[in-house]
């Protein structure tokens, strides 16, 4: 004998692929978007940071009191590390973890899991920093005399890179290869973290309007004053508009994997690349 397959009448398979290809609309539909961003955890919660980054998908921050917690971006929960960090005025990662810089310019590395820190180079080697980031297992600094510092985490050597070309550096960040500037006229740079050797992307002044700035594997984002987010492609030379508007309150940037912004009244939200 021979099996037959059952088969469904013309009309129910019809009315089926119908109602699957609506699903499948409206799922498309429901997509987020680049740009949009979605609120996490109770608004005000995060009015007392003073410092932000991320790192392995995490959010980290320093609160006025000197806490610093520990904030999944997926759905806002958050833990305390440990206290001590009221006198942070930088806070950043690179592979090795978290990194500090505090007001009487020492800097620390901080093992994101437990809060415990150890002091790298003497105490107030970075007291002139007024811009710092990580790659790999180094921390970069700009100081107020336009000098690029590149420190070895691992054993606290440093070295200058390139010339003192950086006193006018309003906004730094760094990508898997590259660290970024936006100076006081609005000029926007890629520096070698190899060699301090810099050049200008895109035009003179276009990034005037930056309000703050994040870098994730090889792209760029900047928020400006008038509430644009945009994204920047540097080895392509290219910047696209990602929303129109709504982020003019941004104080916070940091990259989870998506980006998450804080406002200046507290709120945390996660954004879509």
């Amino acid at each position: 004998m021979t099996a037959e397959r059952n088969r469904l009448p013309g009309g129910i398979m019809k009315k089926l692929l119908l109602s699957l290809i609506l699903v499948l609309f409206v799922l498309a539909g429901l997509a987020a978007d680049s740009g949009d961003a979605t609120q996490i955890g109770k608004s005000g919660e995060w009015a007392n940071t003073i410092a932000a980054t991320a790192y392995n998908g995490l959010m980290y921050t320093v609160e006025e009191d000197g806490t610093l917690y520990e904030t999944n971006p997926d759905n806002g929960k958050w833990r305390k590390i440990a206290s001590g960090y009221e006198s942070t005025v930088f806070l950043a990662a690179n592979d090795k973890g978290l990194f500090t810089i505090e007001d009487d310019g020492t800097l620390y590395v901080i093992t994101p899991s437990t809060g415990k820190w150890k002091q790298v180079g003497k105490a107030g080697d970075y007291g002139n920093t007024i811009a710092a980031d990580g790659i790999g297992k180094y921390v970069f600094t700009i100081e107020s005399n336009g000098a690029l510092y590149r420190t070895d985490v691992t054993t606290g050597k440093w070295v200058q890179l390139g010339k003192n070309d950086f006193a006018a550096t309003t906004y730094m960040t760094t990508t898997e290869n590259f660290i970024y500037t936006v100076e006081s006229d609005g000029t926007f740079y890629e520096v070698s973290p190899e060699t301090g050797k810099w050049r200008q992307i895109g035009k003179p002044s276009e990034y005037s309007g930056v309000i703050g700035m994040i870098g994730d594997s090889d792209l760029v984002y900047t928020v400006e004053e008038d509430g644009n987010l945009w994204v920047t492609d540097p080895a392509e030379d290219t910047v696209d508009k990602l929303s129109e508007g709504g982020y003019d309150s941004v104080i916070f940037m940091v990259d989870t994997g998506d980006i998450v912004v804080i406002t200046d009244s507290g709120d945390l939200y996660r954004v879509e690349k």
